[in-house]
């Protein structure tokens, strides 16, 4: 059987079928080049002035980038020679990575707010750099009048008065968290300390208050002090928009990370689109330009290598140096697992042995339940829960029945909150005396539940707690082999389902609890005492893989 094509030689394939097709409508205007291909656009009179005269025709190059570089390049002007005209589209980078990665990004150019916000993952296949940096803007702390930024950013972070906005969308928290990896990185900062700084503003982010975006931030900063973490260009945004605003910004002494703007192209477009290698060329001229330079000023943005003409800016910031980037990724990533809302379904081991009495005089069960029970009391509103319990045949047909559907915490249902219908049917549950524990069967469904029911957005969860090891052994029961391939092979990385596991007694299976967890990235916590129960359950909901605190998960390089 012969060979599939491959992308690249299709696209040549289709190119020749389509060369002549295309001059002839070439001629008739011009053309615009994206990540779908061709397409003709006709020129409008209100862009005639913007086209040289030696034009007769113009191509467009579609680009996406953030609403900063977006601002500057709509200065840029047509050249006389390749007649390429920009086709703008302003987004968040961490939207545009996400299209990247599901090879959805049509725009064969893509201008992020900063090169971490690029997984690793789509360097190889998805993008390629064309240039490093055509711009940058610092991580900024700023307050009334003066501000103080003693210390480094990881005691910047830690104090809960400053406000500091979501990193996925504000360049300036983003920023916050590489400095902080910045300084673990460099052993200015324990990575404890991190963990400590870090977990309690993500777990508390949009609960008790709106996110407030950068230019928000500022002006509750002008209206009632405190200080705001934010980007350099929107405080000098802010500054310009506001002639009365009393506001300085400053940075930590050992300095700060910066925004640094790269140009990405997507696939191999740089080698198979001549028109595109063109307009990135282009671009990056332009950028070095004096006239680029003054677009960057006049946008409030710094030259990639930190140049800038405003007066208000800060006066020579150190740039802290990269950090280590399996550092950075980990703490960004748990951040915003802390930060996110989570959607969580628990699945409780509800056989005979749950029944036993332990130490102080409680049923294993009884330990268990009432643990829940203050579980569910401290989910914020923002979170979504339900309840499984699983024997054998506690379902009629299937060894798990579903206590409480997954819902909002303050969802209404028959004129209760979800929040009061859990601790209700926690309440009244009981075990199954003398049931069995089918561990196997019961993972699975779980997961493939919260497959289902899978919420954009938030962090999607199985709670799996149990106190022993697979005890059916029917002819048709799972091997741990089978429902750890079946977890793993169904697994969506765009749209993953994590289980925790929870060994709550010395006979829980901790072996098959593990590989269950970790087949689809989470990871399982012992819990053999109701003080160990109580915070392992704290710790499984709250941490990064869900199971490991911020900064944790990645060793600094030394020397």
């Amino acid at each position: 059987m012969a060979a599939a094509p491959t992308r690249r030689a299709w696209r040549e394939a289709e190119k020749k079928k389509t060369g002549l097709r295309w001059a002839a409508l070439a001629a008739a205007g011009f053309i615009v080049v994206g990540g779908g291909g061709l397409w003709l656009v006709t020129q409008n009179e209100s862009e005639t002035n913007a086209i040289p005269s030696s034009c007769d025709s113009t191509q467009r190059v579609s680009l996406v980038a953030e609403q900063a570089m977006a601002d500057v390049l709509a200065n840029k002007p047509v050249d006389g020679e390749s007649c390429i005209q920009l086709d703008i589209t302003s987004e968040p980078s961490t939207q545009t990575a996400v299209r990247a990665s599901s090879g959805e990004l049509s725009q064969p150019l893509w201008i992020p707010d900063s090169s971490s916000r690029v997984p690793s993952a789509l360097m190889d296949d998805a993008v390629s750099v064309h240039t490093d940096s055509l711009a940058s803007s610092p991580g900024v702390v700023v307050g009334q009048g003066s501000v103080e930024a003693d210390g480094t950013w990881t005691d910047v972070v830690a104090d809960q008065s400053t406000r500091m906005g979501n990193p996925d969308r504000d360049g300036g928290a983003h920023l916050a968290l590489l400095s902080v990896a910045s300084e673990v990185t460099a052993g200015d900062a324990e990575q404890t300390q991190a963990a400590e700084a870090l977990t309690p503003r993500a777990q508390t982010q949009g609960v008790n208050s709106p996110i407030l975006s950068g230019p928000e931030m500022l002006a509750a900063v002008d209206q009632d002090g405190d200080r705001a973490i934010v980007s350099e260009r929107d405080y000098l945004d802010y500054a310009a928009q506001n002639d009365g605003a009393d506001l300085a910004a400053a940075v930590p002494g050992d300095g700060t990370s910066f925004l640094d703007y790269p140009l990405l192209a997507s696939g191999d477009s740089l080698e198979s689109n001549d028109a595109v290698r063109t307009a990135a060329d282009e671009i990056s001229q332009w950028l070095g330009t004096d006239e680029g330079k003054q677009a960057l000023s006049e946008n409030n943005l710094r030259t990639a290598d930190g140049e800038i003409s405003n007066d208000s800016a800060v006066q020579d910031p150190a740039r802290l140096p990269a950090p280590n980037e399996d550092l950075a990724t980990t703490i960004v990533e748990s951040y915003r697992n802390q930060a996110a809302p989570m959607n969580a379904l628990v699945a409780l081991d509800a056989s005979g042995s749950m029944g036993t009495v332990e130490a102080n005089g409680q049923s294993r069960w009884d330990t268990t339940i009432q643990t829940l029970m203050l579980g569910s009391q401290l989910f914020p509103a923002r979170d979504s829960m339900g309840v499984w319990l699983f024997s054998d045949d506690l379902g009629g047909d299937t060894p798990y029945e579903e206590l409480v559907p997954t819902r909002g915490m303050e969802e209404g249902v028959d004129g209760q909150t979800q929040r009061e219908v859990l601790q209700s049917a926690l309440a009244q549950a009981q075990y199954k005396q003398g049931g069995q524990t089918n561990l196997y069967e019961t993972a699975l469904a779980a997961f493939r539940n919260q497959q289902e029911n899978y919420q954009d957005g938030q962090l999607n969860i199985v709670l799996l707690v149990s106190d022993g090891a697979q005890e059916v052994y029917k002819g048709d029961s799972m091997s741990l082999e089978e429902v750890t391939a079946d977890l793993q092979n169904e697994q969506d990385p765009n749209r993953p389902v994590v289980i925790v596991a929870l060994g709550i007694s010395p006979n829980a299976d901790a072996e098959a609890l593990t590989a269950i967890a970790e087949s689809t990235g989470g990871s399982y916590h012992p819990a053999t005492t109701p003080e160990e129960l109580q915070a392992a359950f704290v710790e499984a909901l709250s941490a990064n893989d869900p199971g490991s605190d911020p900064a944790q998960g990645a060793q600094p390089e030394q020397g």
